[in-house]
């Protein structure tokens, strides 16, 4: 028999072999070193190792579900899975359309509809306040007959570095309700309107999504 410091091991079987098995979290284990020498029969131990679990420190790379997007105006943080499109053209949203060279966002639908929803960014140059392109907006909002929005809420919101203002409203064209929410916020002589379009299904679906979008979009 060999001692424990002359263990004899099958050369071909073990070189190279990795060992693994399930070790319990604060398990205190030893690792063995074994060393063969050239033109020798056994394997010799040169060294012990004592291992405390307990101390050691697991290192998970998550890769996150978002992606950051930035220009010369402002920032955000958005899922993965929507589609970004820069600016959109009259092609996209029609020739008089107030989207047009907004930056859209596509969201796939939740419940498997062909349908999508819809974030949009736009910015205006005006000297305002909050108050004043909420009164803007609240008229904009009922100012049209074909494209009437019946106020559902009202109430402040905060950007990631800016205090804002957001309106919730619906329209309808008879089989579903559709929500409009404009979240918007004023600096620097600059309106930043975030503008989400889609049935009320997927806004209730989505209203997590929306808020963290808000909260990281930064002036």
């Amino acid at each position: 028999m060999f001692s424990e410091e002359e263990r004899q091991y099958d050369y071909r079987i073990y070189n190279d072999r990795l060992i693994l098995g399930n070790i319990n979290k604060n398990s205190k284990i030893t690792i063995e070193v074994f060393l063969k020498v050239i033109d020798e029969d056994n394997f010799k131990k040169v060294a012990t190792i004592p291992v405390d679990l307990s101390k050691a420190t697991e290192k998970l790379e998550v890769k996150s579900n978002l992606k950051k997007y930035k220009n010369n105006k402002y920032s955000f943080l958005y899922k993965r899975n929507w589609k970004l499109t820069e600016n959109l053209d009259k092609n996209d949203v029609g020739p008089n359309s107030i989207y047009v060279g907004a930056l859209n966002l596509e969201i796939p639908s939740t419940t498997n509809s062909e349908y999508t929803s819809s974030i949009n960014v736009r910015t205006i140059n005006e000297n305002t306040t909050i108050n004043g392109y909420k009164k803007e907006l609240q008229k904009e909002n009922t100012s049209s007959p074909s494209e009437y929005y019946e106020e559902k809420s009202a109430s402040k919101v905060n950007f990631k570095n800016q205090e804002g203002y957001q309106i919730t409203a619906e329209t309808t064209d008879g089989e579903t309700i559709y929500i409009k929410k404009d979240m918007f916020t004023v600096s620097n002589g600059r309106i930043y309107i975030v503008t989400f379009f889609g049935s009320e299904i997927e806004y209730n679906n989505l209203k997590s999504d929306i808020d963290e979008f808000i909260s990281n979009f930064e002036i």
